[in-house]
């Protein structure tokens, strides 16, 4: 771990990334969340990724806060591709 000055970093972190909409858009959120550190990010949607590995996750909005705040929890992790 490693402190900048303004964040923390643990350079062997993994980040959950549900998908965004577009490959443009999903890189832009990558390059946000990495802001030049050796962070692996992956994409979290319908056709997989592995949460239980991911040391943080990012809900990149869209149709998660739809159902989040419709109080379907089920659907949520249903649209992430997630186990429930």
């Amino acid at each position: 771990m490693r402190n900048s000055g303004r964040k923390i970093i643990q350079n062997d972190m993994k980040i959950g990334l549900t998908y965004t909409g577009t490959p443009e858009k999903h890189e832009n959120y990558v390059r946000w969340l990495k802001d030049g550190e050796e962070i692996e990010v992956i994409r979290l949607s319908v056709e997989g990724g592995d949460i239980d590995s991911c040391d943080a996750l990012v809900l990149s909005g869209g149709v998660i806060f739809i159902l989040l705040f419709m109080g379907s929890i089920e659907l949520c992790i249903a649209a992430i591709g997630m186990a429930a």
